[in-house]
């Protein structure tokens, strides 16, 4: 399949024609999840996947930044271990005004576009993907879920990191600070502690004091801390 289309989406231009939904051909559904001709499938394969507009009947939210407004608890990781995703759109969302911030939409799209501000190796480009979400049988979101107060910003955001990376499969395994700085091009650094936990504490007290960014994973994933 031919991957590298290198058309330009207008934006702008293209939100304002409701009559047509958007199909990005950058990203087909049919290419989206894994590449077959790749010998590429995993478990993803074996599951029985529909594709759901937002603005479908039984899509499972129609609010954007949920009831509540954007909060930590509107990530759910799905079937798919991209965990270090949904942890720095967490880490994010403690301070809503940087999720805003990289949103350029901001609310549900009825020509079905939606694009957001991304960072590659600190260069800041514009992210464009339709509304077509992958979908199980029942209804329920394969991937991230809908939030607790019903926010869907975080599937969007997730499709972003998908098309980014090629398709949804690329996306299991990775690094926290590569997903937050692919978010909003901030520099990281990475913090091995021991085990005093006042030194822990004191550590993350400071950053927190700092309105730093912070993540963490087990030394099973080669750090403490990121």
């Amino acid at each position: 399949m031919q991957r590298n289309w290198n058309t330009t989406d207008d934006y702008n231009s293209i939100r304002t024609q409701t009559e047509d939904k958007f199909v990005d051909i950058n990203f087909p559904i049919d290419d989206a999840i894994y590449w077959q001709d790749f010998g590429e499938a995993g478990g993803l394969s074996t599951l029985n996947i529909e594709w759901k507009r937002v603005t479908d009947p039984g899509f499972p939210s129609d609010n954007f930044w949920g009831e509540n407004g954007i909060s930590v608890r509107d990530i759910r990781q799905g079937y798919i271990g991209n965990c270090w995703i949904m942890a720095a759109m967490s880490a994010l969302a403690e301070h809503p005004e940087r999720v805003q911030d990289i949103m350029i939409s901001d609310d549900k799209e009825e020509a079905g576009i939606y694009a957001m501000n991304m960072y590659n190796l600190g260069i800041p480009f514009t992210q464009i993907i339709d509304d077509r979400m992958p979908m199980r049988s029942n209804g329920q979101s394969l991937f991230a879920g809908v939030g607790q107060d019903g926010s869907f910003w975080a599937m969007i955001v997730e499709k972003m990191f998908a098309k980014w990376y090629g398709n949804w499969e690329h996306l299991v395994g990775g690094w926290m600070n590569l997903a937050v700085a692919a978010l909003n091009g901030s520099p990281w650094v990475t913090h091995v502690h021991s085990n005093n936990h006042d030194d822990i504490w004191n550590y993350v007290n400071s950053a927190d004091q700092d309105r730093d960014i912070i993540t963490a994973a087990s030394q099973f994933c080669g750090s403490d801390a990121d």
